[in-house]
């Protein structure tokens, strides 16, 4: 992802999908709150009765500051960075089939692009197999709107051709698409996860 991309997520994690506007400020509230229950002041641990462990710590601060850990901001963050992952990986994962499918890069490239992303994290491919129908319907705009603008409705049997290669899209599998080597390396790699995420 490029600047402007993270730029993109970062309104998408900071307003769109979070419905809590103080959720951001909330969030920091509890990072400052743990921080400190994990990294007290040596002054904190000079008293003989201060607690030992960071749960301790974190008790005793939210019984002296009137603020305790919640833990339904850490779980509102979470899904809200999991709903900003998905989006990313069906935006990037479409753009990047349809490149494939219209050919102006090389395999080549293309491949490496699918090799550089997966080894940025072993969960996009897990994200990737997910999302492969959102993924794939995505790709199918992408392509129409790339046909449209090279003109395609002014050619005969452009739209016939479109929608014969629209509807084999629909059909492609992540392993039809990617190369098993991106898969296998990214897959080994991600064997430790129990679950989707």
């Amino acid at each position: 992802m490029n600047m402007i991309e993270r730029e993109q997520w970062l309104r998408l994690l900071h307003s769109r999908l979070s419905g809590d506007d103080a959720l951001i400020t909330r969030m920091n509230e509890q990072i400052k709150l743990l921080d400190r229950a994990n990294y007290p002041l040596e002054s904190e641990l000079e008293d003989e009765g201060a607690p030992l462990t960071p749960v301790e710590r974190l008790v005793a601060l939210g019984q002296s500051e009137g603020k305790g850990f919640d833990p339904n901001v850490s779980i509102a963050a979470l899904r809200i960075m999991e709903r900003a992952y998905e989006a990313a990986a069906i935006d990037l994962g479409a753009r990047l089939l349809a490149d494939m499918l219209i050919g102006q890069e090389s395999e080549h490239k293309l491949h490496k692009r699918w090799g550089d992303w997966f080894g940025a994290g072993a969960y996009w491919q897990q994200l990737v197999r997910r999302e492969w129908h959102d993924i794939a319907t995505r790709a199918t705009a992408l392509i129409k709107e790339w046909a449209d603008s090279e003109g395609a409705k002014q050619i005969e049997g452009a739209d016939a051709a479109l929608t014969k290669l629209v509807e084999g899209i629909r059909e492609l599998r992540v392993e039809d698409v990617i190369p098993t080597s991106l898969l296998d390396d990214a897959e080994s790699e991600c064997n430790h996860f129990d679950n989707d995420w």
